[in-house]
């Protein structure tokens, strides 16, 4: 109830607030008309309104409270009018009345005689009485009291206490209150139905928010520069290694007074080796790291290899045993520079992925999306603006990685076993390290970490030429892996391809109404004619019109109304559908006319000139077999349009409907897995070349794991028949790695065929 500045009343709710100024003054009948009053105003009370003041009359009585009207008798009151029907109210207590008890409140003194309320009790405050004094008033007390009697007979009346619970009462509360296992099992909730639901904190798990994608490019960048000349340092230390194993393999003395001492050539080799092992000390501690996690790969190979070289080359040392030739630290370094080379490329991939999100304030985004018609295909989509879930797919685990933490576990236990078979198994248990470090050696492949780097980083280099970027393996699988690419009117013929040629008007309409309607209906359909019509307008001068209830037809055209009037749109063929007769001499091909309340008013003559740079996306889409799905709004872009001006075959390409290439065009919907792409330029161009490159890439990628883990295989098992055979000459450490570096070799000439254009 709002206050009255000018009105001493107060509500008892605003008392038991104490939201009043206790400077105002009130009334102990102000309080009770006012508690009286509201209550029977709310339907609360089931007692008429004579009944109630008869029983706060005897209530004031009973607590030493002088009523108005006790020495003159109050006027009978008058009956209160019988509510209307929607406002009746059912007497529950006219059933059974019960005597009324008497209510006392407080005893007060003998001596002190009740005091009654003049002016001066009105503007006092009672808060500023004691206990003890006898104008003290317990108004809570005297509330409850009157609440009890009043609805003792009705209805339970909630009890108002601004006192303390007692502390029965908070014993209560704590016998109430769930247990320790109550609280730790409450992860679970139940709801009506009595089905278990997860407490919506872990239901629904909020996803993990984009890291800023300048401080992430930063952050990849910096290491870039060392690693690059830690590579080329080791680059330079293998070569020497490989000349001193090729010298000694070939029986030739070795420089630095070394000759023909093999113990010494084993040292310098080890010596060498260490050095590279601390320049790609990084390599050693991410392999290590790998398998403390329980997820070793490429990196944990070549760990793996470079320690047991080592345990090798110190017991041919210590035992100064000349049978075996060298120790493999040759094929060791270089397992260790071809790992930071596969790093660095990583890294420089990113960082050419990355810079494409910022070379423009609002690029395409190419997002994967669900056909409407059909919810199992998957269709490619261009969209404004945005690059959520790009760099999570960019860094994502590819192919190789997974395809390695399947095999390193089993590559060592079988390199194990065959070491045991070739020595022991022969009865040669002294030959176990040397057959172990060797299978260890060919185990660690050099094309291992660059199986996808290698491919993906000639894709990141050509297409940041075309101002576009690959969101790395997740993004390159998106692509891949969609039933089709979404081809829309501004990729086919995009800005300044569409011209107007010339104008012809047929009687019957206004010459400038013919024109301002149509080129409003024409603006209005938000393809490549729109720009052309809308700068009609422009140059003539001419306001463009309002177009509502627009319709694509599938007859190849559209319509709207404009000032109340029915304007059509379209080809000659769509006018003749339509009931409008077209003069067989001016019905030609890239034509629009322009129908008013079905009366011909205009033709508008259009050149649409094909560009190169479309024609050649269009073959690549096409031979590498992607389903092209035309998506095209304008009426005259037909399949025999597309087939005649870019020379290209339509055969098996899907067009779309024009109502569904309008409700493509003003679908919001984004992808779950987020963007795979992204586009800094316009045009068919960059859109057909990540599609290509991404599907060149997947395939080059699995192709170069295969053939990857396929020579690590092939190199065990040479090694375990050679050595079977006590064969130490050929199972030589210069021969493993001209071995592996012939699988190299495969590697890097197959991922050239990224780089070649489409």
């Amino acid at each position: 109830m709002p206050k009255d500045k000018n009105n001493d009343q107060f509500s008892i709710e605003d008392i038991l607030n104490e939201s009043y100024d206790s400077n105002e003054s009130f009334s102990l009948e102000s309080i009770l008309s006012e508690y009286k009053g509201s209550a029977f105003i709310q339907g609360e009370k089931k007692t008429p309104s004579h009944e109630l003041d008869d029983k706060v009359n005897e209530i004031l009585r009973s607590s030493g409270v002088p009523v108005a009207g006790d020495r003159k008798k109050a006027p009978e009151p008058k009956p209160q009018p019988k509510p209307a029907e929607a406002d009746k109210v059912i007497d529950f207590t006219s059933a059974a009345r019960r005597p009324e008890p008497e209510i006392k409140v407080f005893e007060p003194k003998a001596k002190s005689e009740p005091q009654p309320i003049n002016k001066s009790t009105e503007s006092s405050d009672y808060r500023h009485y004691s206990e003890n004094d006898d104008r003290y008033f317990d108004l809570k007390r005297f509330q409850k009291k009157v609440s009890e009697e009043l609805y003792k007979d009705d209805f339970d009346f909630p009890e108002i206490s601004a006192e303390k619970p007692n502390d029965s009462e908070y014993e209560e509360d704590d016998e109430e209150r769930p247990s320790l296992f109550s609280r730790l099992f409450s992860r679970f909730r139940r709801d009506d139905d009595g089905e278990e639901l997860e407490d919506e904190e872990e239901a629904e798990e909020p996803e993990e928010p984009e890291p800023d994608l300048t401080e992430e490019m930063r952050r990849l960048a910096a290491p870039v520069p060392m690693l690059t000349i830690r590579s080329y340092i080791a680059a330079a230390i293998v070569i020497v290694m490989a000349i001193f194993t090729f010298l000694f393999e070939a029986q030739s003395p070795l420089p630095f007074g070394i000759g023909f001492k093999q113990l010494s050539a084993v040292g310098v080799l080890m010596i060498l080796q260490l050095i590279v092992m601390a320049l790609g000390i990084d390599i050693l501690i991410s392999g290590f790291s790998d398998i403390i996690h329980a997820q070793p790969g490429t990196d944990s190979l070549v760990l793996f290899s470079c320690l047991f070289t080592l345990i090798d080359g110190i017991i041919i040392l210590a035992k100064k045993e000349v049978n075996y030739g060298l120790s493999f630290s040759l094929v060791s370094a270089a397992s260790v520079f071809f790992a930071m080379r596969g790093k660095r490329t990583h890294l420089i991939s990113y960082i050419f992925s990355l810079k494409m999100t910022k070379a423009s304030s609002n690029p395409f985004g190419v997002i994967s999306v669900e056909d409407d018609s059909d919810p199992v295909r998957s269709i490619l989509k261009k969209i404004h603006g945005g690059t959520d879930g790009f760099y999570r797919k960019l860094v994502a685990k590819d192919a190789n990685e997974s395809l390695y933490a399947l095999a390193v576990p089993t590559l060592v236990v079988v390199s194990f076993l065959f070491a045991l078979l070739a020595s022991v198994g022969q009865g040669r248990g002294e030959e176990f390290t040397h057959t172990f470090s060797t299978m260890a050696a060919v185990s660690a492949a050099f094309p291992a970490a660059s199986a996808f780097a290698l491919p993906f980083s000639y894709a990141a280099s050509i297409l940041r030429k075309s101002g576009s970027a690959l969101a790395g393996w997740g993004g390159v699988c998106e692509l891949y892996d969609s039933d089709g690419a979404l081809i829309t009117d501004d990729d086919v013929f995009p800005v300044g391809s569409i011209s107007l040629s010339g104008i012809k008007f047929f009687e019957g309409v206004n010459n400038q109404k013919a024109v301002v309607y149509g080129a409003s209906l024409l603006a209005a359909s938000e393809t490549g004619l729109s720009r052309v019509f809308s700068e009609l307008l422009r140059s003539q001068g001419l306001t463009r019109r309002n177009v509502s209830s627009f319709e694509p037809y599938e007859g190849g055209g559209i319509g709207g109304n404009i000032e109340g009037e029915r304007v059509l749109a379209g080809t000659g063929a769509f006018m003749n559908l339509m009931g409008i007769r077209v003069p067989e001499k001016v019905n030609t091909n890239n034509a629009i006319f322009i129908a008013v309340n079905g009366t011909l008013a205009a033709l508008f003559s259009v050149n649409y000139i094909p560009a190169n740079s479309v024609a050649t996306s269009l073959r690549s889409l096409l031979n590498t077999r992607v389903n092209v799905l035309f998506a095209v709004k304008d009426f005259n872009v037909t399949p025999a349009i597309i087939s005649q001006k870019f020379r290209v075959s339509m055969d098996g390409v899907e067009y779309l409907p024009s109502s569904v290439s309008y409700e493509l065009a003003k679908s919001e919907k984004g992808s779950k897995t987020g963007i795979s792409a992204i586009l800094c330029r316009e045009g068919l161009s960059p859109f057909a070349e990540v599609i290509t490159k991404a599907r060149l890439v997947k395939t080059v990628s699995e192709l170069n794991s295969l053939i990857s883990l396929g020579g690590t295989v092939i190199g065990i098992l040479l090694m375990y028949f050679l050595c079977a055979s006590e064969a130490y000459n050929s199972a030589s450490s210069g021969n493993a790695f001209i071995f592996m570096l012939a699988v190299e070799a495969c590697v890097f000439l197959l991922s050239q065929l990224v780089r070649k254009r489409s």
